[in-house]
């Protein structure tokens, strides 16, 4: 921050202490006071140097900004170079943006950077693109999984349906995975069908010895 220090200031606006008086405070030109008085800043477009106020130089395709350190930026599709903003070469199939974290261009929606290019995000059918923090990609549509470089269709057998990804599929409750099927889930006298849907738990007062359900030994 541009300022001077007030710690020993005492209250009185636009005054320091010294020893065991208040004098005025030196404010430079193009500077002005705090608010609370105590210390200066120095006027947009300024940058302190010292105990002054000096102008900055905004070069060409330049503008002021006072979050940076130099006190200027350049514009969309330019970079600095020393003290001068210039142009960004942009490839084919992209855009300017602001050089402050990046090159100074990024490819358009729908292609990808290899090799300093942007080139087209091939999409393959049943699938659509997407915006991804990665990078664009893209993504099989509900009822398709990707294999390769392609979505294929989801085999969804009887008594099954799609998982909430869609991109594979679960046996309906009373019903286990068997292979490529779905079947029916067979419960031994004295059973019930367990939390999952897919298996069985014995009731109350029985338990399970192999695929049975017998009186517990305990009561």
């Amino acid at each position: 921050m541009d300022f001077m220090s007030d710690q020993l200031f005492d209250g009185r606006r636009g005054y320091q202490k010294d020893d065991q008086a208040c004098v005025p405070m030196d404010v430079p030109p193009n500077a002005h006071l705090s608010a609370s008085g105590g210390y200066w800043f120095c006027n947009r477009g300024f940058l302190r140097e010292g105990d002054s106020c000096v102008e900055i130089n905004v070069p060409a395709h330049g503008y002021l900004d006072d979050r940076v350190h130099q006190g200027w930026r350049c514009e969309i599709g330019y970079k600095r170079k020393e003290e001068k903003c210039v142009a960004v070469v942009v490839p084919e199939n992209a855009h300017p943006v602001y050089e402050e974290y990046s090159k100074g261009w990024a490819c358009d929606r729908g292609y990808q950077e290899v090799d300093k290019k942007c080139v087209a995000v091939i999409v393959p059918e049943n699938a659509y693109f997407i915006d991804d923090m990665y990078g664009p990609k893209w993504e099989c549509k509900r009822g398709y999984r990707a294999e390769n470089q392609s979505c294929v269709a989801v085999n969804v057998p009887e008594h099954a349906y799609l998982t909430a990804e869609g991109d594979g599929w679960e046996c309906k409750r009373g019903y286990t995975k068997s292979g490529p099927s779905c079947e029916k889930l067979s419960l031994p006298k004295n059973a019930h069908l367990d939390f999952t849907g897919h298996g069985w738990d014995c009731d109350k007062g029985y338990e399970r010895r192999g695929n049975r359900c017998l009186p517990r030994k305990d009561t």
